[in-house]
């Protein structure tokens, strides 16, 4: 225990120098700003304040608080109650959970830049855009359909055109992506790793599949019953039950999302798909998260783009503030 704080903070210092490593922290940064659940950590000194005594009576004290149990097991419910009540030890008046800090999602009101100074010869951008505010059960049933067609796996248009067709890349990807809360926003997020020389060409080709979507009813079907086979061959088991449970609670609904998912695949069409990426997709804004080296990549470039504002390590990590304009 005494030497958690030192390991951690070499922990630390270890993933500034992974490439990798930068993505998460830069994407919650084009998603909360500066201050994001990424940041929210205890710094080095605070770490090294820390005793052990303290943290092990957190931990004792965590079944003090409003909490819930779950069992899976052959019990029935009464026998489980009954087990819980002898062995599961609680005060006589428990105490509310201490409400979760709250991070506000910044919108995608225009075009914008975050360039992170990295030591590479390839450059990796990641396009985030903020869409509905909310959880929306039909913009994810449709999702599916749009992932899975357009934008994730070797067989996708985005990979096929991008990577396979054009030689611009060696990886790319666009999702969707939908919110696990019903209070949380949901998503476009695309992705294209290239050479450095190629950024411009790389950013300019994503922009034009997301906008003009290449439609090609066989494979659309395709996508149409990739989705429905996952489906039908999936089980949700054992102690999945309760975590499939929780997830469609905190997003507001009462039964499984999949059924909605496989419904309406039943009856999608490729028309569908297009009205889904013509109100969801096109037309958006996007922060461009830029990893690269800057003696490599064309800044002038970016600019074009809109507002560039350039991060440190030490700011992407939430070492220390960010206070450039």
């Amino acid at each position: 225990m005494a030497s958690w704080p030192t390991n951690c903070c070499a922990g630390r210092t270890t993933r500034r120098t992974r490439r990798p490593s930068c993505g998460v922290p830069a994407a919650s940064y084009a998603r909360y700003g500066k201050e994001s659940p990424f940041t929210n950590n205890l710094t080095p000194a605070e770490l090294k304040a820390l005793k052990p005594a303290d943290l092990v009576a957190k931990i004792k004290g965590i079944t003090g608080y409003d909490h819930r149990v779950f069992y899976y097991g052959s019990n029935d419910i009464n026998q489980a109650a009954a087990f819980v009540d002898k062995y599961h030890k609680v005060p006589g008046k428990l105490k509310p959970v201490v409400p979760a800090e709250n991070f506000g999602e910044l919108q995608t009101n225009e075009n914008e830049v975050v360039f992170v100074d990295f030591p590479m010869v390839q450059a990796e951008i990641m396009l985030v855009s903020k869409g509905t505010e909310k959880f929306n059960i039909e913009e994810y049933v449709m999702s599916e359909l749009y992932n899975t067609y357009f934008g994730s796996g070797l067989s996708s248009i985005v990979f096929q055109e991008i990577r396979e067709s054009r030689a611009l890349a060696y990886s790319a990807n666009v999702g969707y992506a939908s919110p696990m809360k019903a209070e949380e926003a949901h998503y476009l997020r695309a992705y294209v790793g290239t050479q450095a020389d190629k950024m411009p060409d790389a950013i300019k080709a994503m922009q034009e599949i997301i906008e003009a979507m290449p439609v090609s009813e066989k494979q659309i079907a395709q996508a149409i019953e990739s989705i429905e086979k996952k489906i039908e061959t999936s089980r949700i088991t054992k102690d999945n039950i309760y975590w499939n449970y929780l997830t469609a609670k905190q997003r507001g609904l009462d039964h499984d999302v999949r059924k909605d998912v496989y419904d309406k695949m039943k009856i999608s069409t490729p028309d569908d798909l297009k009205a889904f990426q013509q109100k969801h997709v096109k037309g958006r804004k996007y922060t461009y998260l830029v990893l690269g080296s800057k003696d490599k990549v064309d800044m002038n470039y970016l600019k074009s783009i809109g507002k560039v504002t350039e991060l440190s390590l030490d700011e992407v990590f939430g070492e220390e503030k960010v206070a450039k304009p």
